[in-house]
């Protein structure tokens, strides 16, 4: 497996950190996980083009982690010589369907596919088997459908987060996972419900038993915080603070 940091800040506009997006490579095949604005930009960036991906894995519906879904489909469709013609699919919280029944009343027919198609998969707590991987799901405490999600291939294990404060749940879906991306909002003087600190962070992950960590969606106020240290104050494994572009191999890569 192998994980590319599309963005790894949040929805205030940064020079440095784009939204919540990342690609992942895994048993052959090519996952988008969030797309917030800017993230058909950073894939071009990354050398992926829009149909190379063959799975898109949504964490919540907030606009930082979904907003460009829309222009993706769009561009699926219309894009000249490049228009998809293989299957998506989609893994999302429970009510995407409809959410998506409810962008095709604001767009109408452009965001229908016509050559390919969509394939929603929304998430019950069971794992979903995608042919050569199965990714499962759990929830988290951010966003009423909010959840996090893990992927396994070959022995090897990856967790996202999506954005969430503390959870027994990540915990235990995360349990000795190969790497973990985690959220990593604010610092640990300004805690906002609904994320972590890098405290909070830190024993997350020891209380996970997790190889690595990668800290990120992190707002403008982490950049005076000395992520690692703080987090190493809870945590003894490998601590990295994600930025955008930043290429990770997960296990026996």
């Amino acid at each position: 497996m192998e994980l590319t940091i599309l963005g790894s800040g949040t929805i205030v506009p940064s020079l440095t950190r784009w939204s919540p997006a990342h690609i992942l490579r895994i048993g052959g095949k090519t996952v988008l996980i969030d797309l917030g604005p800017g993230t058909l930009r950073r894939m071009v960036e990354a050398g992926a083009g829009i149909s190379d991906i063959d799975v898109i894995c949504i964490s919540h519906f907030h606009p930082d982690h979904i907003a460009d879904f829309v222009p993706l489909v769009f561009a699926s469709k219309y894009a000249v010589g490049s228009c998809r013609t293989r299957d998506l699919t989609v893994v999302a919280p429970g009510g995407f369907g409809e959410l998506y029944a409810g962008l095709i009343e604001v767009f109408g027919g452009w965001i229908v596919p016509e050559a390919y198609r969509l394939d929603i998969r929304e998430a019950t707590g069971e794992s979903i088997d995608l042919g050569d991987f199965s990714v499962a799901t759990a929830p988290v405490n951010h966003n009423p459908e909010s959840i996090a999600m893990r992927f396994e291939d070959g022995g090897a294990s990856f967790v996202y987060s999506g954005d969430t404060d503390l959870s027994d749940d990540l915990v235990a879906l995360a349990r000795a996972a190969d790497l973990l991306l985690l959220e990593c909002s604010f610092p640990d003087d300004m805690k906002v419900a609904g994320h972590l600190t890098p405290s909070e962070a830190g024993s997350l992950a020891r209380d996970a038993g997790v190889r690595h960590v990668v800290l990120t969606h992190l707002y403008p106020p982490m950049e005076d915080v000395d992520i690692v240290l703080a987090v190493g104050a809870c945590f003894s494994g490998k601590i990295t603070v994600a930025e955008d572009l930043m290429v990770i191999p997960i296990g026996g890569l």
